[in-house]
């Protein structure tokens, strides 16, 4: 059974939406990759057909780069991920998901937050 993530990007400074970032879940219960780009006003994205297991996504905007370890993913569900980004100069971070609170709408998945960063 297949699952997703979806969320929208945003500004960690600003929250204001990030529109044209590139989002790439990749993980061991996936060949290769899966790509989704927040191009709605909202930037708002998702990532479709992933089977159940835990992902790395990433976040490419201009000459930045933002990598999410520990996302999970249940079989036959879609996990809720607001991504916050710095989405000013070229640089590399690093940061772990952990849950948050139960997400509020249809997707039946959890709202995830980011602790740990490492630049």
């Amino acid at each position: 059974m297949w699952a997703g993530i979806r969320g929208a990007v945003v500004d960690e400074r600003t929250g204001e939406p990030v529109v044209g970032a590139t989002i790439v879940a990749t993980g061991p219960s996936l060949q290769g990759s899966q790509t989704a780009i927040a191009l709605q006003p909202d930037a708002a994205y998702e990532v479709h057909q992933l089977p159940a297991g835990v992902y790395e996504v990433s976040v490419y905007y201009g000459d930045s780069i933002t990598r999410f370890r520990g996302v999970p993913v249940e079989a036959g569900r879609v996990t809720a991920f607001r991504v916050r980004i710095d989405s000013v100069g070229p640089r590399e971070v690093v940061m772990r998901a952990t849950p948050d609170v139960p997400c509020p709408d249809d997707t039946r998945g959890q709202s995830w937050h980011l602790i740990q960063a490492s630049r």
